[in-house]
């Protein structure tokens, strides 16, 4: 896939860290992209919309989710 891609130096200041967390805020779109990591996502508070290879979900507190390397989502 040609676009943005979130590569692992930009969460993962150590190459023998495993583990990163990102507190994501309200936000408008976050563009389309794929990482160079796999993803586990817990939704914490709050709800919105997940697009995950070109399909819509709908997300709310509690959902928790794996996102593939390859997967593309928004």
């Amino acid at each position: 896939m040609a676009g943005l891609m979130l590569r692992k130096e930009e969460f993962f200041p150590s190459a023998t860290q495993a583990v990163a967390v990102a507190d994501r805020y309200p936000q408008n779109v976050f563009a389309e992209h794929t990482h160079e990591f796999s993803e586990l996502v817990l939704v914490w508070r709050g709800n919105g919309l997940h697009v995950l290879n070109d399909r819509p979900w709908r997300i709310t507190r509690g959902d928790l989710f794996y996102i593939r390397a390859e997967d593309k989502h928004s």
